[in-house]
């Protein structure tokens, strides 16, 4: 009697510890929190990283998504570099100035396909491509990426930039619409949709349509925390582009997932710039290989002109600024 209890016993423990064993294997791990930086304050541009926290894509792939604002492209390179931040939205020509400088960070994906740098100006003034803008003046930001672009396209295209009086000026439109300039680069999302929102006509002169061809905004990652975490990174990719893709599809709505998160922002601007940003996501490569491929060739190419036009002083190999390896 007593050996047929203790094998009893034993039965039930070991049908215990199966039970408990089975309920550990299917106990779900909790999110694990990660910060990603973006490089500008929140804008419709990054809509797609506050549609994954509201669809629920990042919490399929058990993260906790800290989405913090930033102070520019190169501030974010830097500071993801330092591994404060493991993960941030940047620029293709800032991740290129900070691997020239030593900072530890990759691009693990490509968003806009090109850059989304623009001359734009009043229809009334009849600059429609870049031989058009001799003679006349254009507001310039010496400091900004853009004007590096611009004068890439100027020499691309054999046209003497020293025959473009150039004014410098802020971000405001005053300039252009007192006639006190007669065009200035911007962003296409930016200040041309502000423009026609007023009810303006403009021309718009896509730099990337005349010889410039550099990449775009990015995602980046802290080198070592991707070697050693790239399981996060590629869940955070895919949460990510997954979310990408939604926006290319349902921009209305993600307008109104975006405003009602950040009730400060004009939802009708939002939506104008946001469907600007879109085409900048897709091309053939995307077609083949899903949003956020990078290409070898068009790294090298965002190099060479960051080099030509002495923004960075050496060049770094190309597989030391990108990977694809995280990607799907």
């Amino acid at each position: 009697m007593k050996r047929f209890t203790a094998q009893i016993v034993i039965r039930v423990l070991g049908i215990t510890m199966i039970v408990i064993l089975a309920l550990n294997g299917c106990a779900k791990k909790a999110p694990e929190k990660i910060d990603f930086l973006l490089d500008w304050k929140a804008q419709s541009y990054f809509a797609a990283y506050y549609v994954a926290q509201e669809k629920g894509f990042y919490k399929k792939e058990n993260l906790s998504v800290n989405i913090l604002a930033g102070k520019g492209a190169e501030t974010t390179a830097k500071l993801v570099g330092t591994g404060k931040y493991p993960l941030g939205s940047c620029s293709a020509p800032a991740t290129v100035i900070a691997r020239s400088r030593g900072v530890p960070v990759i691009s693990v994906a490509v968003l806009y396909q090109q850059s989304p740098s623009v001359i734009f100006s009043l229809k009334e003034n009849g600059i429609k491509e870049p031989k058009d803008l001799l003679g006349k003046t254009l507001g310039v930001r010496y400091y900004d990426i853009s004007h590096q672009e611009y004068k890439a396209m100027m020499k691309n295209n054999r046209l003497d930039i020293g025959k473009v009086n150039e004014v410098s000026v802020g971000w405001e439109l005053q300039p252009l619409l007192t006639g006190q300039i007669d065009a200035l680069y911007s962003y296409v999302y930016s200040q041309p949709v502000q423009a026609r929102l007023m009810g303006k006509e403009v021309n718009v002169i896509p730099m990337s349509k005349w010889g410039v061809e550099t990449y775009g905004s990015n995602l980046i990652a802290n080198e070592d925390f991707a070697r050693n975490n790239p399981d996060i990174v590629k869940r955070f990719l895919r949460a990510s582009l997954r979310a990408w893709e939604y926006v290319i599809n349902h921009p209305e709505e993600t307008i109104e997932i975006f405003h009602r998160l950040h009730p400060e922002t004009d939802k009708k601007l939002g939506l104008e710039m946001l469907k600007e940003t879109i085409p900048l996501l897709t091309s053939e490569v995307t077609q083949k290989y899903g949003i956020g491929y990078q290409l070898e060739e068009r790294w090298e190419e965002t190099q060479n002109t960051l080099f030509e036009q002495k923004v960075v002083d050496k060049k770094v190999k190309v597989d030391e600024i990108f990977t694809n390896e995280y990607l799907r």
